[in-house]
């Protein structure tokens, strides 16, 4: 019962000031919103594959290099600076490394060239020449001819990181918890007593509570003095 008690207390403050958990919500809801649309970067990814000499364990054996030097060879400084030069992109080798992911297809001899960038057209750019100038370079670089492209990159125009709402509710659900942090922090703040119980609290005696007077319990007592009158003035 005592729970009961103060779960009506507790709704009866937030009652009393619920505009301002309202205003709060919304408000941090369209910040959340508006930051959201004007810091997202859609990123795409694409991929090409690129496949080893079925004969490369024989080859190793003549002392070629190993499928792990192989894979590793792609995202290394070496190729990578043709690319960026070819292309004339605007960044470094080293930091085109991180764009490019580079992964083994199960136990195959099959190897997926993965690049993500915020244009999908230079995305697919990026993986095509790697793939063809990795093949280019590598007879020079480990006398390795046994290179060959499976499939070319595509142009995907659908981002891996897709817009949400996420920022919004966020925003929201913080907004609605700062405001019902304030909105008890005001009324800690405030000196205004509101219950019996308040009173009795202050050690004081209570006598008795006075309704609120609206407009229609105004009009309702004209009504009765109207009447009272008309009956006087009847018996008169």
């Amino acid at each position: 019962m005592e729970k009961e008690i103060d779960l009506k207390k507790i709704w009866g403050v937030i009652k009393r000031r619920l505009w301002i958990v309202i205003v709060l919500g919304v408000v941090l809801a369209a910040l959340g919103g508006v930051y959201h649309e004007r810091t997202y970067v859609p990123i795409y990814e694409t991929s090409t594959r690129i496949m080893y000499n079925p004969n490369t364990e024989a080859t190793v054996r003549q002392g070629l290099p190993d499928l792990e030097t192989l894979i590793a060879m792609i995202k290394e400084p070496v190729v990578l600076k043709h690319v960026v030069e070819e292309l004339n992109l605007p960044t470094s080798a080293e930091a085109l490394t991180g764009k490019i992911s580079v992964s083994q297809v199960g136990e195959s001899k099959i190897v997926r060239i993965g690049v993500i960038d915020t244009d999908p057209e230079r995305a697919a750019e990026i993986a095509n020449t790697t793939a063809q100038i990795y093949q280019r370079e590598m007879p020079n670089i480990l006398n390795f001819d046994y290179v060959y492209i499976l499939s070319e990159a595509n142009v995907n125009t659908y981002p891996i990181n897709e817009s949400t709402n996420r920022l919004l509710f966020i925003g929201g659900v913080i907004g609605i918890v700062l405001g019902i942090g304030l909105v008890f922090l005001l009324d800690s703040l405030d000196d205004t007593i509101r219950t019996q119980r308040e009173i009795e609290s202050l050690h004081l005696t209570y006598l008795g509570s006075i309704s609120s007077i609206n407009e229609k319990t105004k009009g309702m007592k004209k009504e009765k003095r109207k009447l009272k009158t008309n009956v006087q003035e009847g018996v008169g």
